[in-house]
């Protein structure tokens, strides 16, 4: 808007006479009413989020625990719009006859898991703690998306059954479930060194047999060596560590699938096309194995200090699109 229009002038937003269906504006080929957008242009949006979860514990001795743990969180999302007549957009969004849709989004996600604990001082100079356990994952969403085509019959009246064409609605569904089991065991030594070692296997419904299920594990140590050996008074405090981790993660549902997709509407039938990407059969999940080391030092009783870490990723089997030959109707890889 330029300095030459007030505002205030175009406060009744409505051509005399045409109240509700033409607004009045300054330029009828690139801007609306700036109160008309404010007061007529709505969007209406709502979500519900409801979280709930619950445990039991389970004490067998001082030494073996049992922790029976689960919970539940969903989401609905509603929105609404709508769009006045005689609102100016440019392109497939124009809609001088107005428009309405409501949406409808649903995520839900359940995860449970079971842990049996052991935790002992084996020695005046050792003590372990190991776990075992297992889990499961459950994601669902579901969408709904109804709007009308070709605008309203009646300006002002948003219901999909003012639609002037036939409505137009599209769902979703999506479900994806993760089973796994895994464990750890901590030893300490004085605690001057510690080893862990965590392992776990992942059985994912994204990936098709036999690269649906995947082991990672990692390991860790650390040692405080100014507590281990008799060092410089110089030296407060001297600790090395390092870890491997073998990061491996599945993929989105369904995207090992090679499905049909929603295309456009030809003389009001419906249309389904091929996804311009091949996916051949066979992935595997995304695997990262990562390497940390390090070392802290503190000198003159903690007054200086320095921390020193390198690290390093390796990533393999990670799923990329890459360019393919359009001339046989795909443009990407998997």
């Amino acid at each position: 808007m330029g300095p030459d229009v007030d505002i205030r002038d175009m406060r009744n937003y409505w051509k005399p006479g045409r109240e509700g269906s033409e607004q009045l504006t300054y330029n009828y080929s690139w801007y609306n009413n700036p109160w008309f957008l404010a007061y007529e242009k709505e969007r209406a949006y709502t979500n519900d989020v409801i979280v709930s979860q619950g445990n039991i514990k389970y004490k067998f001795n001082n030494d073996l625990k049992l922790l029976v743990r689960g919970g539940i969180t969903t989401n609905f999302a509603n929105s609404e719009s709508r769009v006045p007549y005689s609102y100016i957009n440019y392109g497939t969004s124009a809609a001088p006859y107005g428009n309405y849709s409501v949406n409808r989004d649903n995520r839900m996600r359940f995860v449970s898991d079971a842990l049996l604990t052991y935790d002992k001082k084996l020695s005046q100079d050792f003590t372990i703690s190991a776990s075992v356990g297992a889990s499961t994952r459950l994601d669902q969403y579901n969408k709904l998306e109804s709007r009308t085509t070709g605008g309203l019959s009646v300006p002002a009246w948003y219901n999909l059954d003012n639609s002037r064409d036939p409505v137009r609605s599209t769902n979703e569904r999506v479900e994806k479930q993760v089973y796994g089991m895994y464990g750890y065991v901590d030893l300490d030594y004085r605690n001057m060194a510690t080893l862990s070692l965590t392992g776990r296997n992942d059985w994912t419904s994204a990936l098709q047999s036999p690269y649906n299920s995947y082991f990672y594990p990692s390991a860790s140590l650390s040692l405080i060596v100014s507590e281990m050996f008799h060092l410089p008074t110089v030296i407060s405090y001297f600790k090395l560590r390092g870890a491997v981790t073998d990061a491996t993660t599945d993929i989105n549902a369904y995207s090992a699938l090679l499905t049909y997709e929603i295309g456009s509407r030809w003389n009001g039938n419906p249309s389904l096309y091929l996804p311009d990407a091949l996916r051949p059969p066979g992935l595997k999940p995304n695997k990262t194995i990562s390497q940390e080391y390090g070392a802290e030092l503190r000198l003159f009783r903690n007054r200086i200090g320095v921390d020193f870490t390198y690290f390093n990723y390796d990533r393999t089997n990670n799923v990329v699109e890459v360019p393919y030959r359009k001339l046989q109707g795909l443009q990407n890889f998997k």
